[in-house]
């Protein structure tokens, strides 16, 4: 292996090791992938020029570093997820440990619950379903998961509809407690001014499908939200109420 081959399996496992294996990456995907396309291109100006390869040349010389730092990170998350991860020790099926892709794959057909009930009954009430996932069907557990004591964090499922955000969909605490005070007010002083969206909700269009309606009510808390985070002063509840019966008609 040549020394410029080296030095890239070096940097990938490095790259794991000091930057990657700490903190969360999937709304930062886009730009980690801008970075790698413009590292490439320079690795590629650099044989071209550098080098005085030819561009066939320089190109392939590009793509085998490339290969084996990408291989070299994979390999080091592989091996870490496998035999050093925190949650190592608890059961679940071993490719899900390894990769999410897993469990996508297993519900691909939309039998999510059904595949979640299989592998309860298999590892029990703690079950790893990806590399730094516990799924946990111990109904005590709910206090200590989401009771207003709990330290734990919704995970990054919560943020599938990102760059919305909603009380609901936020990790942010300051940002679900600041929402939720807004959303009292309008539930506590006057449920007339909900009404619609309670009517909505309780007696759905019969012409609706479940999904269409899931959309409609998301869409109304998101609008709802909206308005809170852009206004400063007190939320006008008319305004909740208008926009909650246009939601209603359509």
């Amino acid at each position: 292996m040549s020394g410029q081959l080296r030095a890239a399996a070096v940097a990938g496992v490095a790259s794991h090791l000091l930057y990657f294996i700490n903190g969360e990456f999937h709304i930062r995907a886009p730009k980690v992938a801008r970075f790698y396309f413009i590292v490439f291109i320079l690795v590629l100006v650099f044989a071209t020029k550098g080098l005085d390869k030819s561009v066939r040349d320089a190109f392939a010389a590009a793509c085998s570093i490339a290969g084996v730092y990408a291989g070299a990170l994979f390999a080091s998350m592989l091996v870490y997820r496998s035999f050093f991860h925190k949650l190592r020790k608890f059961p679940g099926p071993p490719l899900a440990k390894l990769s999410k892709f897993y469990h996508a794959y297993k519900v691909r057909g939309f039998q999510q619950c059904i595949w979640l009930h299989d592998a309860h009954k298999k590892y029990g009430d703690f079950v790893r379903t990806g590399p730094s996932e516990i799924t946990c069907f111990n109904p005590d557990a709910i206090p200590h998961i989401l009771g207003p004591q709990s330290k734990c964090r919704k995970s990054m499922w919560w943020e599938m509809m990102w760059p919305e955000v909603s009380m609901v969909t936020t990790r942010d605490t300051k940002m679900h407690d600041s929402r939720r005070r807004a959303w009292d007010r309008g539930f506590s002083v006057s449920g007339k001014y909900l009404h619609p969206f309670i009517q909505l909700v309780a007696h759905p269009d019969s012409s609706q499908g479940p999904r269409t309606l899931f959309i409609r009510v998301c869409g109304a808390a998101m609008y709802l939200d909206r308005i809170q985070a852009r206004t400063p002063s007190r939320l006008h509840r008319r305004l909740w109420s208008l926009r909650l019966r246009r939601h209603g008609r359509h």
